[in-house]
């Protein structure tokens, strides 16, 4: 495994100013962007020592991001003590040799990608004491890309007319690596697809349920166990708290929100700049003050949120949790939000900083 291969390995679903902090954390030196900077390590030859050291750092670094980089969560509560007991059952499983086994924790080629016909989830590791769960596969996913004239018939031409921007949707087969983590001092459960090349709402679902029944497969299969998944944690009691509350406790920022108006407009407001918050514009903040003379208070059902995170004294990053909701969640009360995206983290400190952010509101609700 090179740096190159490392790197090739992170590009998919990592986007570059991410990268740069992972480089910058693991002491690489960057280039300017993903193909100058494999280029770079590709024509350099360091001494064995430190290259060794360096293919390392970045071996772990990487292995981190496929646990908590850029991924959509769901949390499920289980009884007390079952945690544990399938922890300690699924510490001693193997995992059984499979097309994406050969070049794990790196992804297959394209080409070998291509070549594989069956769309699957199959386990690849068991880590920490069975508590990290990595299922791996190819899947489908819903890609929009745009089109130049160029690329259309006649026929199509003459029908779009003065049209300029073109967009489409198409199937495209991506290699995903999902996980999922046991908490036996909290009695959860929680999945994490993995959303690094982008994903349209219904894809989540169905790799969520992929994911699920993945696991009840891996239980029943090595330990004859019932299903254990039922229903995930709702995350809609939430989004009101963390548009209220969070920035006296830990200074983040929104930077997307989508509210409901007690004269039942539905707005969505966003900043360019995601280190501004949007709670501070004047247009933002005059509106509600007004609306809450007026009126009424506004009623959140989207909010995307994000934090400074110290992870060395040189380097902080800049996660993101975005609770993806519509304005259903707030006309309907049986719509249920089971999913929160944590994006933009490096590794376990930050991703479990906006993980602990979460549970401190969920524990207030419950």
């Amino acid at each position: 495994m090179s740096v190159s291969d490392l790197i090739e390995g992170f590009k998919p679903r990592t986007p570059w100013h991410d990268m740069r902090k992972i480089l910058r954390l693991s002491g690489v030196d960057a280039g300017n962007g993903y193909l100058k900077t494999a280029e770079k390590h590709s024509k350099s030859s360091p001494d064995k020592i430190t290259k060794k050291r360096v293919v390392k750092s970045l071996s772990d670094a990487y292995k981190q991001h496929l646990l908590y980089g850029q991924k959509a969560v769901q949390i499920y509560k289980l009884k007390t003590g079952k945690v544990g007991e399938l922890a300690t059952q699924i510490a001693g499983v193997k995992p059984k040799k499979s097309s994406f086994s050969k070049s794990y924790p790196l992804p297959l080629s394209e080409e070998k990608l291509k070549s594989i016909t069956k769309e699957e989830t199959v386990l690849m590791d068991v880590l920490q004491d069975g508590t990290q769960v990595v299922f791996s596969g190819k899947r489908s996913v819903n890609e929009k890309t745009s089109l130049t004239k160029a690329e259309l018939t006649d026929d199509a031409l003459d029908a779009l007319g003065d049209v300029v921007d073109i967009q489409v949707y198409c199937k495209r087969g991506m290699q995903f690596f999902d996980v999922v983590a046991l908490y036996p001092s909290r009695d959860e459960i929680e999945l994490r697809i993995d959303i690094g090349y982008g994903m349209r709402r219904q894809d989540r679902v169905n790799a969520f349920r992929e994911l699920r029944k993945a696991f009840h497969q891996l239980i029943d299969s090595e330990f004859n166990h019932p299903p254990v998944l039922g229903t995930a944690v709702d995350f809609r009691c939430v989004i009101d708290s963390f548009y209220r509350d969070e920035k006296n406790q830990s200074g983040a920022r929104v930077c997307e929100l989508g509210f409901v108006t007690t004269e039942n407009s539905v707005k969505r407001e966003s900043m360019r700049q995601k280190d501004l918050d949007l709670r501070e514009e004047l247009y933002h903040s005059a509106g509600r003050e007004k609306l809450k003379e007026e009126v009424g208070d506004i009623k959140p059902f989207l909010l995307a949120m994000t934090w400074d995170v110290p992870i060395t004294k040189e380097v902080s990053t800049t996660p993101e949790l975005m609770l993806p909701g519509n304005s259903r969640h707030q006309m309907k009360s049986t719509e249920r939000l089971t999913e929160v995206i944590i994006s933009h983290c490096c590794g376990q400190k930050d991703y479990s900083f906006v993980q602990q952010r979460i549970r401190n509101y969920l524990s207030n609700e419950q």
